[in-house]
């Protein structure tokens, strides 16, 4: 067994919330779902501790499955307990809620979208989107104890460009950009933090810093898309986050 295992006696647990979706509540949070999309929400971390283990583990099966649930509900409290660094991370498996598949059949993420229909989660439309898209098929979403993407105490690498964008750890093996809140599409209060080499990712935090949600799309790419890839990224955490306010990630 795992040393993580938590001496609470309140487990995580499932509940069906007012508006019929799912919600894990686990670590203080409650991280909700439409009942028929658990099966592609996977846990990414901590690692499962007890045998035999699946071979993916998924929400449908931690909430169907009496052993895994017993494990996992031993290894993660529905509290979080004070002073404690347990974490989760979940991953989202990024589809269109007509319940085509992204990227659609025969084609890539670098491939135009043609279908109308929303994607979930987070229920924004693939006109919100750069075109091509280059989303990465993955949005992770967790209690992760993140506050910043990177260190700010790396200088900024020359004035903002003409989007807003200001460079910082130029020659590193990932370049980091900051975008100020004036900037953003939509109400913001905090920066755009967005770290970019072979892929790009969009880091939000929400203002206690407890949770975080990183939504990664194929770099490099334009720069005069990646606040649609922001905005998508606070729909999707409005979506799941269901205990904190709207607008708390950024």
């Amino acid at each position: 067994m795992s040393t993580l295992l938590s001496t609470s006696a309140w487990a995580a647990s499932f509940e069906r919330l007012p508006d019929g979706r799912i919600a894990l509540v686990v670590l203080g949070e409650k991280f909700a779902f439409p009942e028929d999309e658990l099966d592609d929400v996977e846990l990414a971390g901590p690692e499962y501790p007890c045998n035999p283990k699946p071979l993916r583990l998924s929400l449908a099966l931690w909430r169907s499955d009496q052993r895994i649930s017993e494990c996992l509900n031993k290894l993660i409290p529905d509290s979080f307990p004070p002073g404690s660094r347990l974490y989760l991370s979940l991953r989202v498996r990024v589809r269109f809620e007509d319940g085509t598949a992204y990227p659609e059949p025969g084609r890539t993420i670098t491939d135009p979208i043609r279908t109308t229909s929303s994607l979930y989660p987070g229920r924004f439309s693939p006109n919100d989107l750069p075109i091509p898209p280059r989303l990465i098929d993955f949005v992770y979403v967790g209690v992760l104890h993140i506050n910043t993407n990177f260190d700010p105490h790396i200088p900024a690498d020359g004035p903002p460009d003409d989007l807003g964008y200001q460079m910082h750890g130029a020659g590193k093996p990932g370049q980091f950009y900051r975008l100020s809140a004036d900037h953003r599409i939509g109400k913001a209060t905090k920066p755009l933090d967005i770290a970019c080499g072979s892929y790009c990712s969009v880091g939000l935090t929400s203002s206690d810093g407890y949770v975080a949600l990183r939504l990664e799309w194929m770099g490099p790419s334009p720069r005069r898309g990646w606040s649609q890839y922001d905005a998508a990224a606070r729909k999707i955490a409005d979506s799941i986050y269901a205990a904190r306010p709207p607008g708390d990630l950024q």
